[in-house]
């Protein structure tokens, strides 16, 4: 049972009357389109000067995903269609690689030729530095902007959707999708742990190209949900439980298992933090884009009161700008950045984030992002 479209979103308009100067998150993200000259483009992931250098005009593919998805759910194709071409530019004018994959991140802003990268200039080494998680190219980043791409329904991007696609089930594959690669060309880190989120990912759009690994990635997933404690391990490589990992298997497969509806208790059991969700069990604060994904798979499930107490939440999270902080204040997650980090140097800040404001305005319409269809209510 889902809560009507407009339901939810006469729930978050009730909730934001208080700040009814700023704009909804959709409006507020093709704003940012809108203010880039004409053409593809990226939005830049943190929209601040408070940003690190290191994340300053950096346009994360996952979040510029995101953002395409909730422009199209909401009827802003034009704008949707800038981010779109934008990732196929990337696709096809890398600096390096021409093998289908995509990187992490890209240069904020209008598109060029070839695609260019972030970086920022390191005072103390006095040269200009690049980010290797940003340069490398994580599996459910690619697998997000195939998503993105086949959401716009036009040959052409449902062509590169599927070059993305095969890039999964050849390179970055070994009886699943693996984690991706870590660092700059030509020899960037091989990360050959298995992600139950990223073969979640995988499995969503090998779908959508009709490519039989799917149902590989489909059994990782199966096989990391634990029936004595009704969630889903992170993956291979153990640790603790994820967010995100025990909500959007709810999201991604309406045939999914009934016991795996059990994953919500544990969310509600695990993961409540002022007002909202955090990333990791036992948080240390809020997370508003995991808020935002519970509020919309909780709809989706049905429990409407949980899902308006989320959405509520997500409203003293909205900036001046429209865009929604991404938590707080400064919140860990337990888990490291890439292979060469020394702690758990992933983190979340109280700076305005690309991507929770991208999943505030899916959770508001009531939209499902893994799934492409025409009438999202």
């Amino acid at each position: 049972m889902k809560i009507p479209r407009r339901g939810l979103l006469a729930s978050f308009l009730l909730a934001t009357a208080a700040k009814a100067t700023s704009p909804s998150p959709v409006q507020a993200i093709a704003a940012g389109i809108d203010a880039i000259p004409a053409g593809p483009a990226l939005l830049q992931s943190y929209p601040t000067p408070a940003a690190p250098p290191a994340l300053r005009n950096v346009a994360f593919v996952y979040d510029n995903a995101l953002a395409l998805i909730a422009l199209q759910a909401a009827g802003y194709r034009a704008q949707a269609s800038r981010i779109g071409d934008a990732l196929l530019i990337a696709l096809d004018h890398d600096r390096f690689w021409h093998d289908g994959r995509l990187r992490n991140a890209y240069r904020a802003g209008a598109m060029a030729t070839p695609a260019p990268l972030p970086g920022f200039w390191n005072p103390t080494a006095k040269l200009w530095s690049e980010d290797a998680y940003q340069v490398g190219s994580a599996s459910g980043n690619v697998a997000w902007a195939a998503l993105a791409l086949f959401h716009l329904r036009d040959q052409r991007y449902t062509d590169a959707a599927r070059r993305l696609v095969s890039w999964l089930g050849t390179t970055a594959w070994d009886r699943g999708v693996i984690g991706g690669f870590f660092g700059e060309e030509p020899n960037p880190i091989r990360q050959n742990w298995h992600s139950t989120e990223q073969n979640l990912d995988a499995a969503v759009v090998m779908r959508l190209a009709g490519d039989p690994k799917a149902a590989t990635c489909f059994a990782f997933v199966a096989s990391q949900f634990d029936p004595v404690r009704g969630c889903f391990a992170i993956g291979s490589g153990g640790g603790p439980t994820a967010l995100d990992t025990n909500l959007w298997p709810l999201l991604a497969f309406p045939d999914a298992p009934p016991a795996w509806r059990r994953s919500l208790a544990w969310v509600r059991a695990h993961y409540q933090s002022e007002g909202g969700l955090g990333y990791r069990e036992n948080p240390d604060g809020m997370w508003t884009e995991g808020t935002a994904q519970g509020a919309l798979t909780f709809a989706q499930a049905g429990d409407h009161a949980m899902a308006a107490k989320l959405l509520a939440t997500l409203n003293d999270m909205t900036s001046i700008n429209g865009y929604l902080y991404a938590a707080r204040h400064e919140i860990r997650t337990g888990l490291a950045i890439g292979p060469t980090s020394t702690t758990d140097d992933f983190r979340y800040f109280h700076l305005p984030h690309l991507g929770a404001t991208a999943w505030a305005a899916l959770a508001i319409s009531n939209a499902n992002p893994f799934l492409i269809n025409s009438n999202w209510s």
